[in-house]
């Protein structure tokens, strides 16, 4: 993992700390505090903190992670060998995805990828991912209005026969996205779409005509159909605002493009990096978020201390800190990828410098 330093450090800020709403309230921190006491042993500052849970798939044959590492026992059972452009790396995605769900407390599930870094700071991003209730799932299907006729090309006719409402359902997408957990549950869950595509839509020189790669389709795709069973729409329940930053360059990014301007770029949302290169759509509002005091109560020392306690809760009232229910920023980047070993040190220099570490 090339920016394993990077997220011990983001991941890191919030070690022994707990959310004010959780910090208090007597009866939440109640079961907080009985949780920390029989919780599992601490081998990183992931096992100290409450915010974030990581789930990796890695390749078959891992040999794991060591001890003080944040990735520590973090990686997903029973893992699949995957492939540029492959239905593996879906079948992948959704293992992950159902190992996370069996957490009851997580909320979100967000993509990412060995070469991705943050680009916010730990709490804030935390903070503003609840704040969106709806999944991000940038819909180029939807900007487009395509045809019947286009979407056929897209998929083979054995896949059309076989899947009648597919011209209904069908939606391209970035694979980089947010969900809720009632999504999420609905994609873990998922007996049918998930058979269609592993059995027609795949990657390869007899089916190069074709665009059916299931990474960039079978999220909004299965999300789409069993919505529709229900009578609702993925339109009226997914926002288009991805928290991944989109970057097209070949290879990654260059030692000569980290710079801090690009950092800055991503973090205001430039054109640049979140253009729909299949629609020709570019999300030009920018982000206009402010990155102001989170409230985020140390535990360290508190835990047995009531009046040490209600001393911080009260602090916590100060109009300097505002409650950590945000209203969503839109348009905003939280994560980037294409940061590839090479670059790893120079972005880890300047994210510090943006204080995102």
């Amino acid at each position: 993992m090339p920016h394993e330093e990077v997220w011990t450090a983001w991941i890191g800020a919030l070690a022994e700390k707990t959310r004010s709403e959780i910090f208090c309230n007597p009866e939440a921190f109640a079961c907080y505090d009985a949780q920390r006491k029989t919780g599992d042993e601490i081998h990183s500052v992931y096992d100290q903190q409450d915010f974030f849970t990581i789930y990796l798939h890695t390749s078959p044959g891992h040999m794991g992670w060591p001890k003080g590492s944040i990735f520590y026992g973090r990686d997903v059972p029973d893992p699949v060998r995957t492939a540029w452009g492959h239905h593996s790396l879906t079948v992948a995605t959704r293992k992950a995805m159902i190992e996370a769900l069996k957490d009851p407390l997580n909320q979100r599930f967000q993509m990412v990828c060995p070469a991705t870094v943050p680009v916010r700071p730990p709490l804030f991003t935390y903070t503003q991912l609840l704040a969106l209730k709806k999944s991000r799932i940038q819909d180029f299907d939807q900007e487009e209005e395509e045809t019947w006729s286009s979407k056929a090309f897209r998929f083979s006719l054995d896949m059309l026969a076989e899947y009648p409402m597919l011209h209904k359902h069908a939606r391209r997408h970035w694979q980089w996205v947010t969900l809720n957990r009632e999504h999420a549950e609905i994609i873990g869950k998922d007996d049918y779409v998930i058979k269609m595509f592993d059995k027609h839509c795949f990657f390869g020189e007899e089916k190069r005509t074709l665009e059916c790669t299931s990474d960039e389709s079978y999220v909004g795709t299965a999300l789409s159909y069993w919505l529709a069973e229900r009578n609702e729409s993925l339109a009226e329940q997914a926002d288009g605002d991805l928290a991944m930053a989109v970057a097209t360059q070949a290879g990654g990014f260059k030692e000569e493009e980290v710079t801090e301007e690009t950092v800055a770029e991503l973090r205001n949302s430039s054109p640049k990096w979140t253009i729909n290169f299949w629609a020709d759509h570019r999300r030009t509002k920018g982000c206009r978020a402010v990155e102001r005091p989170q409230v985020a109560l140390s535990s360290k020392g508190m835990l047995g201390d009531a009046a040490s306690r209600e001393d911080a809760c009260q602090m916590s009232k100060d109009p300097l800190n505002p409650p950590q229910r945000m209203v969503p920023y839109e348009g905003c980047l939280y994560f980037a990828r294409k940061f590839m070993p090479p670059v790893a040190e120079t972005v880890k220099a300047i994210l510090k410098d943006f204080y995102v570490i």
